[in-house]
């Protein structure tokens, strides 16, 4: 199975479920899933928070994990180059981190309640 296939048949699951969006054990949005869509390099949520629908889009991951308590997403430099001995490895750690992405060089956990 594709990976995209893996992440819309996880995602279904977890349709009309309180989720929670973690990074680093830093909560970034928690509500229910309404919808999702994937396009391109994103995956867009819509989550209600409040009676009030949210959108939010995440970068399409490089690996995938599926634990008990939902997803994890890996957007690791070492799983994006194979390796963390390559050269690109090594530009990429090296390289300015001041408008990086939250999620850069690190997991997103998409947790049900």
């Amino acid at each position: 199975m594709k990976k995209r296939d893996e992440i819309e048949k996880t995602l279904n699951n977890f349709l009309l479920k309180t989720i929670t969006l973690k990074v680093n054990d830093k909560v970034l949005k928690k509500g229910k899933l309404k919808i999702f869509t994937i396009k391109q390099f994103f995956i867009k949520l819509n989550l209600e928070i409040n009676n009030d629908i949210k959108v939010f889009e995440i970068p399409y991951p490089y690996k995938l994990h599926e634990v008990s308590t939902g997803l994890t997403f890996e957007y690791t430099l070492s799983s994006l180059c194979n390796s963390n001995t390559s050269e690109l490895y090594y530009r990429l750690k090296t390289s300015n981190k001041s408008t990086a992405n939250k999620m850069y060089d690190g997991f997103l956990n998409v947790l049900i309640d």
